[in-house]
């Protein structure tokens, strides 16, 4: 009843407005004004009843200057008047007071409705806190024993924050944004959730002496793609020993060193697929450890800041965990569409999390879980995205080519492509990088259309410098897309840094690199390779899964056939160009100049 409430008093039109968060938190300090009136904790000085906006501003003042502890100097002493439009403020006014004498207001209700709707505010939110169906799945996961010490930081946590307090948890947050939201949903919610406004990673604030202070539990939900300069973090308690730039690894480093039990937190998929530098290692270190319970991709969209897929992560220490629990939570019978009606302001949001709690306690084996073991995590090179393990069904197409094959780097040498700057030197070296745009339809680079002219990069360029028969495969963006290189070609072209080169071995089995080049382009090797894509808003294909893929061999007769097929193939796109030539020509004689 208060979400429809409220709903009627401010405009849900203006949602995309900068000042529409504020105009919600001047509600809920408003309707915490009331609470204090009517619970009689107020000088009959200060009723709310007749509100006149000409004092909304002293009064708000003179509330926060009130030595009684109810009436929380954080509450009030947050100005949110400076942005609204006058008229707005007016409306609001004469809405709450029409809505205070007719008792439409539930008090214990509006912590919750405002929370969602400062989420259904989109980028313009400066305070986005995880919707119910996550907080209540990342609660089940964990299910703390009845009054554990429990830690929330991030301001993303605090709606999970409301719902450990509401089972009667201790539950302490460290929030690094300032707002009235979190006292407002102590005071109405009837909660004594500790609340303390500081950054977790520069100025950690839960501390004994000597120590970071420790929790049973810790649950959070960190800003996604954050990068943090480590220089100017001035830890000095340990907490960071890869020092990196990737905020997925500082945030779980952070909640691991104040856990004693169990930890949940959202992650991006980025973390989950990296299989280089510090991120490799902290996830080797993590497994050997034997603390990582379980994975879980959650429907793409779920959480509005996380632009790509979300998932959980499940950090046990009372437990030596060997296997972990992949689970993919992002399939149909765990996605529920939001209607437009519905205040959640994501298009996808989560249901049965009960069925996703069982079956990871349990740990069940089911068409969207599975348990890993450590052997083969580290065959992977830690590589825990969700698809790589759930899409492990060899492609029927290739098993019909041949039983039996080779890692392609046994038949061929890689070389990755790296960035190559124009130096724009006129006494530089001029080399022409071929693009994913020069691979023709059928698949040939017949030309490099982007000169360089480099002096610095030189060396650089010299070694990825193309010859007659490289195969060129997309590794990032359009993962899979194949070229091969003509005979005829520049000595100077080279590969951009989406390529990656595939040289042909002398010696091999394959009597020509047509041959190999037929089998990535075809049917049954692009379905290999789709299922080694990682990355999440762009996908990638990593240099140790490409030379890990698998090659089928093949006899002469049937490589005859594939050369046959290749001339083929470039006899039908010869004739296309011709026809679309000829249609060209024949639209040109319309009409004359």
């Amino acid at each position: 009843m208060s979400t429809d409430v409220i709903l009627r008093m401010i405009d849900d039109n203006d949602r995309d407005e900068i000042w529409y968060c504020d105009q919600l938190l001047l509600l809920g300090q408003l309707i915490a004004w009331a609470w204090l009136e009517k619970k009689h904790l107020l000088p009959s000085s200060l009723s709310i009843l007749g509100l006149q906006p000409a004092t909304i501003r002293e009064n708000l003042t003179r509330l926060s200057a009130l030595e009684d502890s109810a009436c929380h100097p954080e509450i009030f002493g947050f100005s949110c008047l400076q942005s609204i439009p006058q008229d707005k403020v007016d409306t609001l006014i004469s809405n709450l007071n029409k809505a205070l004498q007719a008792e439409l207001i539930i008090y214990p209700e509006i912590p919750h409705t405002l929370q969602q709707l400062i989420n259904r505010a989109g980028t313009q939110t400066p305070f986005w806190t995880l919707p119910d169906d996550i907080a209540e799945l990342m609660t089940l996961l964990l299910a703390p024993e009845k009054n554990s010490a429990c830690y929330c930081p991030f301001n993303g946590t605090l709606s999970v924050a409301h719902q450990l307090a509401a089972q009667q948890q201790n539950v302490y947050t460290e929030l690094p944004l300032a707002s009235p939201l979190p006292y407002i949903t102590n005071l109405l919610a009837d909660q004594a959730i500790e609340h303390r406004v500081s950054h977790p990673i520069f100025s950690p604030v839960w501390l004994k002496p000597g120590a970071l202070v420790q929790f049973d539990y810790c649950f959070a939900c960190p800003p996604s793609k954050q990068r943090y300069n480590v220089k100017q973090i001035n830890d000095l308690y340990g907490r960071f020993p890869e020092q990196p730039l990737y905020g997925d690894i500082i945030h779980i480093r952070h909640l691991l060193a104040q856990c004693r039990k169990k930890t949940i937190a959202v992650v991006t998929e980025s973390i989950l697929q990296r299989t280089a530098g510090k991120e490799w290692g902290f996830k080797k270190q993590l497994l050997e450890e034997g603390i990582i319970k379980a994975v879980i991709r959650l429907p793409s969209s779920s959480l509005a800041p996380y632009r790509d897929t979300p998932c959980l992560m499940i950090f046990d220490k009372q437990q030596h965990h060997h296997d972990i629990m992949i689970f993919d939570a992002s399939t149909a019978y765990f996605r529920a569409h939001t209607k437009r009606n519905q205040i959640y302001p994501q298009p996808n949001t989560l249901r049965n999390p009960d069925v996703i709690y069982q079956q990871i306690e349990e740990q069940e084996i089911t068409a969207h879980s599975r348990l890993v073991s450590y052997d083969e995590l580290v065959e992977n090179d830690y590589n825990m995205q969700v698809d790589r393990y759930l899409t492990k069904t060899p492609p029927k197409r290739l098993q019909a080519v041949s039983s039996e094959t080779v890692p392609l780097s046994e038949l061929a040498d890689l070389i990755r492509g790296q960035s190559v700057k124009s130096d724009n030197m006129l006494n530089g070296d001029q080399f022409l990088e071929v693009m994913v745009s020069d691979i023709s339809a059928e698949g040939v680079v017949e030309q490099a259309g982007k000169p360089v002219i480099v002096n610095e990069y030189r060396e650089r360029a010299i070694q990825q410098r193309l010859k007659p028969g490289d195969i060129l495969l997309v590794i990032k963006g359009h993962t899979g897309k194949v070229g091969l290189v003509p005979t005829i070609c520049g000595n100077n072209w080279i590969a951009s840094q989406s390529f990656q080169i595939i040289r042909l071995k002398k010696g091999t089995w394959i009597k020509d690199p047509v041959v190999l080049f037929q089998y990535l382009s075809s049917s049954a090797g692009q379905a290999v390779l789709q299922q080694l894509r990682s990355g999440a808003s762009v996908p990638l294909l990593q240099t140790r899964d490409i030379k890990k893929l698998p090659i089928p061999k093949m006899s002469d007769d049937e490589q005859d056939m594939a050369r046959q097929n290749w001339e083929e193939i470039r006899s039908i796109h010869a004739e296309i160009r011709f026809l679309q030539d000829k249609a060209l020509t024949f639209q040109r004689k319309i009409w004359k100049n």
